[in-house]
């Protein structure tokens, strides 16, 4: 009888010891899956940053572009003026000239002395 009691007494505390061990278990799992779930939390929430900045990278990415050829369209303007403004002051130029001459009837410094 003695030797019942010893056994029973030592699975009753085995079977203590493994349902403490399955309580700490089930707590690092809980723990382990709260964390997991934190991990996946986090990693959508930088996926959705990470999207945003994307479309934002791309949307400035446009204006840039937009920028650029409305740049050079007024570079080219500019040359155009300034390339009309030399034609015009060439032209206003020789017609001084040539009114100028006119209106001396062919008179230079020499004839005057």
């Amino acid at each position: 009888m003695n030797q019942v009691h010893d056994v029973t007494s030592q699975m009753a505390q085995r079977e203590a010891k493994y349902k403490e061990e399955a309580k700490e278990k089930e707590v690092q799992l809980a723990t382990f899956q709260n964390r997991v779930a934190s991990a996946e939390r986090r990693i959508r929430e930088r996926d959705q940053q990470l999207t945003g900045l994307k479309e934002e990278k791309a949307r400035q990415m446009h204006m840039i572009t937009d920028l650029k050829n409305q740049l050079y369209q007024l570079v080219s303007l500019q040359s155009l003026e300034s390339a009309i403004f030399h034609v015009c002051y060439g032209l206003l130029l020789s017609s001084y000239i040539t009114d100028f001459s006119h209106e001396t009837n062919g008179c230079t410094a020499s004839n005057l002395r």
